[in-house]
């Protein structure tokens, strides 16, 4: 028995490792570590990188990288590339396409997330104070305190989906309370979508979570409750992905019905999803998964995948992974830009553009079945 626990636990270190690598449209590497990073339409990537923002082309062209008040923490790109920075020193910045930095505000705590309209001219921001702050083409137009601590602020459409402390909120642009309820845990995330906001829900020591739908004036639709903790959730705006210590990828539609849930033992913490891809990552391990349930690619590298991202239309993607420590640190971002066809399918069949490489699913079912063959053989002897 000794040794088929011990072929199990080889089994088990060495699936993860057997897929082929993925042939990335491009690398860039910078010190330190990337916080927060976010797509435009046209395949831009802004990035909070450590004490800078920096604005990478769709070629991987670094375009600027400029000073922060303190370290970026959170990033918000628009459609015409201006991007939003939030820093954990209290201050909001905006810098244009070209770098220029177009204006700044001091918040009243470390800015904990940043969203901007497409067309630049809105930004939302939230802070550890509990305040909520709107600017209107760089000026500020309100700020309201909505509880102890913001986790969260979405802006979608002409409305603000609010996580703070033990509610979560809406908010209209002129600052008017939509709704406000509160929950037995705290509203880590508050993402908005046509016909209501999805929030990620967790206890204050961890042991359970929560996935919830609600409509923008406070009616909860759907609920779905996990006993580990959900680390990340993601929205396009009609489907939700879900990560965390769970053992699975999960997608769940608008009305809360699994679209597909892939099995996934690592402890995950990042996750993106647009059109029905999901991209998630965990440890030193990212994986993409198609609309249909089947894994395209998983892949491992060097160190600790700290960012992914897909972009709205789901033409690309982006993966980063890094490390730090007192004397060192370093994250390296790649982008892949997808070929072929990105609507979503409900086949069997793999989009065109499957990379070469053996699904994560295939493998451990290998495995599955070598791990049986072992234990028909252990108890024969």
């Amino acid at each position: 028995m000794k040794r088929f626990l011990l072929v199990i636990l080889l089994l088990l270190s060495v699936v993860p490792l057997a897929s082929a690598q993925v042939n990335w449209t491009w690398t860039y590497t910078d010190q330190c570590i990337a916080f927060d990073m976010a797509f435009s339409d046209d395949g831009y990537i802004g990035l909070a990188f450590g004490y800078y923002a920096e604005l990478l082309s769709p070629s991987g062209h670094l375009i600027f990288k400029k000073p922060t008040r303190g370290i970026a923490y959170t990033a918000a790109l628009s459609d015409n590339n201006g991007l939003v920075i939030g820093t954990e020193g209290d201050w909001i910045q905006y810098f244009n396409a070209s770098g220029s930095l177009l204006w700044e505000y001091k918040a009243k705590g470390a800015v904990t997330k940043v969203d901007v309209s497409r067309d630049g001219k809105t930004v939302v921001a939230g802070d550890s104070s509990g305040y909520v702050y709107l600017f209107r083409d760089g000026k500020l137009a309100w700020e309201k305190r909505v509880g102890n601590y913001t986790w969260s602020v979405d802006l979608y459409g002409n409305r603000i989906a609010v996580g703070a402390d033990y509610s979560a909120k809406a908010l209209d642009l002129s600052g008017n309370v939509l709704f406000s309820s509160q929950y037995k845990g705290y509203v880590r995330q508050a993402i908005g979508s046509d016909d209501g906001i999805f929030l990620r829900v967790a206890a204050k020591d961890g042991s359970w979570s929560e996935v919830k739908k609600v409509s923008w004036d406070g009616k909860e639709l759907w609920s779905r409750h996990f006993d580990n903790l959900v680390r990340n959730i993601d929205s396009d705006g009609e489907n939700v992905a879900v990560v965390g210590d769970i053992g699975s990828l999960i997608l769940l539609s608008s009305n809360g019905s699994v679209v597909y849930q892939v099995p996934f033992l690592v402890s995950t913490l990042e996750v993106s999803t647009a059109r029905g891809y999901l991209l998630a990552g965990g440890d030193k391990q990212a994986v993409f998964v198609a609309p249909n349930g089947s894994v395209l690619w998983d892949e491992r590298f060097n160190w600790s995948v700290k960012n992914v991202r897909i972009a709205r239309d789901a033409s690309f993607l982006a993966v980063g992974y890094g490390y730090h420590s007192l004397e060192n640190c370093q994250e390296t971002i790649k982008l892949l830009r997808l070929k072929g066809t990105v609507e979503p399918t409900t086949t069997s069949e793999a989009p065109s553009y499957r990379l070469p490489g053996l699904p994560l699913v295939a493998l451990i079912g290998a495995g599955l079945v070598i791990v049986g063959y072992l234990l028909w053989r252990e108890f024969r002897e």
